[in-house]
């Protein structure tokens, strides 16, 4: 290497050493043999990057191991206050994290002006895997930093959807603000129809303006789909039972998911207050029967038939459907060879007029209101 091998531990400035070198090319065995022949770990070089920093940077998990074994300071931090767990995230090297956390990295970082922490890192590249390991330790959801927000923001900005389901469950605020953007703001701008559509169904406000006063609608194209997604949301609000899941979700906070999962009431409804479900209605009023076969909508968990004709279920019927809710009404009929998908759960205190459960479904179990049936079709 040319120039002088010049160490210094943090806080000293240094020239780029050889177990910078190694550390950043993944030569193992070379970083192995300078830190057994004496070589620091904590030299820091231009911007004040250590070794670990460089290793994290590129992924290098086998380099970050030897280094964190060999005394390397954990929480070092370069020029701009990013942390090797910072690092690690950007580069959404899973291995990297898991090995720094396991060596007490802070998941959070106190930020600075420079700074995003280890969860925003995460959310600028998509690392889906990184974001789930950090909520999972405690990463703060409303650390905000002064270019981007909170990690929700970023990941709206970032087009990654799957970062923003993970965030809004875990508890993000969904109305936080920067300059008075929300994240809905953000995703509009991205034109990301399918993010926009979570955030609203996790109660996101259309209505929000920022410093501009400009709504979330008002940065997209007239016309577009984005535009025609907040339009109809603007049209048509939220259902009661949206509205509901939000204000508990939103009492309960980041305790959620933990207290929705003690609650004592069917499996459907815990899978709908953690947004693992759709509750979504197929309202079945007075008229013709209904028969659900392979073309029906597989989304649909929930079929609501007030009194009238007969509905029909096959091995056609789609096996995504969760709950069908038939007060009292006619014929209800269930083929010997309906889809076992398909749970059933009949709300009301007495049988079904008419209802038809062909031989051969013995075994499981219909529930009418209490009272136990044992032929019909699974209830979980």
């Amino acid at each position: 290497m040319d120039g002088p091998y010049v160490v210094g531990e943090i806080g000293c400035w240094a020239a780029r050493t050889e177990v910078h070198e190694a550390a950043a090319l993944g030569q193992a065995s070379t970083l192995r043999r300078l830190i057994q022949s004496g070589a620091p770990v904590n030299s820091v070089a231009v911007d004040s990057i250590t070794p670990l920093h460089e290793a994290c940077i590129q992924g290098r998990s086998q380099c970050v191991e030897l280094l964190l074994e060999a005394g390397a300071q954990v929480d070092a931090r370069n020029v701009d206050g990013s942390t090797p767990l910072c690092e690690a995230c950007s580069a959404g090297s899973l291995a990297c994290v898991r090995m720094l956390l396991a060596h007490g990295a802070k998941v959070n970082p106190a930020l600075t002006s420079r700074t995003a922490s280890p969860l925003h890192e995460a959310c600028v590249g998509g690392n889906v895997e990184c974001v789930k390991l950090l909520l999972s330790v405690g990463a703060s959801l409303e650390a905000s930093d002064l270019y981007h927000g909170t990690p929700l923001h970023v990941a709206c900005a970032n087009r990654h959807t799957e970062c923003v389901k993970m965030l809004l469950n875990a508890g993000a605020n969904v109305n936080a603000s920067r300059l008075h953007e929300t994240p809905l703001h953000y995703a509009a701008k991205a034109k990301q129809v399918e993010m926009m559509e979570l955030l609203v169904e996790f109660g996101a406000n259309i209505y929000a303006r920022d410093q501009r006063e400009k709504k979330p609608v008002d940065y997209t194209a007239l016309g577009s789909p984005a535009a025609a997604c907040l339009r109809s949301f603007e049209s048509s609000p939220l259902a009661l039972q949206q509205l509901s899941r939000v204000a508990m979700r939103n009492k309960l906070g980041t305790r959620a998911l933990e207290v929705i999962g003690q609650l004592d009431i069917p499996k459907l409804l815990i899978g709908y207050l953690c947004f693992h479900s759709a509750l979504s209605l197929v309202w079945y009023p007075a008229g013709p029967g209904l028969h659900l076969d392979a073309s029906s909508p597989t989304a649909h968990s929930v079929v609501w038939g007030p009194a009238g004709p007969g509905l029909h279920l096959d091995a056609s019927s789609p096996t995504a459907l969760s709950l069908v809710w038939y007060p009292a009404g006619p014929a209800l009929h269930l083929d010997a060879d309906v889809g076992t998908g398909i749970k059933i759960l009949c709300f009301q205190l007495e049988v079904c007029p008419g209802l038809e459960v062909s031989p051969g479904l013995e075994g499981s179990l219909l529930d009418l209101g209490g009272l136990s049936w044992t032929r019909g079709v699974s209830l979980d």
